[in-house]
């Protein structure tokens, strides 16, 4: 896949986080939210370990990736959770204005 298209999976996983910071949604979204996120940030750690080999973003996106692990998951209160979710629609908008970036 191409550098310029790795956007989608970061604007999907983006939109699922946004969604999860509505309250009432039930248990099975979030195991859906894990297996998104992990396998997001786990695709991008692969795309941009390939361009760019030791960034600190790399760092970020690989604790992502473990964080929103669907196998072990890491049992949190709601409350942190949101600001998880809302540092990682950060990380991710900060990605995708990067790879815009270094595209132009």
């Amino acid at each position: 896949m191409s550098m310029k298209n790795i956007f989608i999976p970061q604007l999907i996983c983006s939109v699922f986080l946004i969604i999860a910071l509505f309250p009432d949604l039930p248990y099975s979204y979030f195991v859906l939210l894990r297996w998104v996120c992990c396998a997001t940030f786990g695709f991008l750690t692969f795309c941009l370990y390939k361009k760019y080999e030791n960034n600190a973003t790399l760092w970020y996106l690989g604790a992502g990736c473990l964080l929103y692990n669907p196998i072990l998951p890491i049992h949190l209160t709601r409350e942190i959770w949101l600001i998880i979710n809302g540092l990682s629609i950060v990380l991710l908008f900060l990605t995708i204005l990067h790879g815009k970036k270094n595209k132009n």
